[in-house]
């Protein structure tokens, strides 16, 4: 296993917001290296136990061994998760933090004015501008006279009476029936 390698922090007196900022999720991370090496130790020590490792040979471990490795490994994972969870929040706080907006600083120099048509190139057109709000509405039209509508016009002549249309088929012939005679 190679040795951690931590670099050297020497913070100095804070005076900006995102300085602070900067320097907890720095913390974060020195946290997570750290926990990456008890990580890689822990699995190490078991394959010392095993005896995977190659080139180092020691005594074999018995079932009591295994065992008791087994409950310190599982012990170790237990408190990395519940740091890691610690950190995640940790980082969930930082990350919600709002930026504040700090006074407007003043205004700067004007700068030259740059050569246009024969003399230079023609700069960019800016952006459009905002667009302004909507004007009011017109005043409504004058209404009609009263009763909205014209008068009806008078009924016209009756037209003249259409040609007589063709005979039609003559219908099948009916049942003879037969006289009924009284009886005295």
């Amino acid at each position: 296993m190679s040795q951690p390698n931590v670099p050297n922090i020497t913070p100095v007196v804070i005076h900006s917001r995102d300085d602070t900022i900067d320097l907890l999720l720095s913390s974060i991370a020195m946290e997570e290296l750290g926990m990456a090496h008890i990580l890689d130790a822990e699995g190490e020590k078991i394959q010392y136990a095993l005896g995977t490792i190659p080139g180092l040979t020691g005594p074999p471990s018995s079932l009591a061994d295994i065992l008791n490795l087994n409950e310190s490994v599982r012990h170790t994972l237990d408190s990395l998760m519940k740091q890691e969870l610690l950190l995640g929040s940790k980082l969930d706080s930082i990350t919600n933090i709002s930026a504040l907006a700090g006074p407007t600083g003043p205004t700067g120099i004007t700068g030259a004015t740059g050569a246009t048509g024969e003399n230079g190139p023609i700069g960019i057109t800016g952006a459009t501008g905002v667009s302004g709000p909507t004007g009011i509405t017109g005043a409504a039209g004058a209404i009609g006279p009263p009763g909205g509508t014209g008068t009806t016009g008078a009924t016209g002549a009756a037209g003249p009476t259409g040609p007589t249309g063709i005979t039609g088929a003559t219908g099948a012939a009916g049942v003879t029936g037969t006289s009924l005679t009284a009886t005295s």
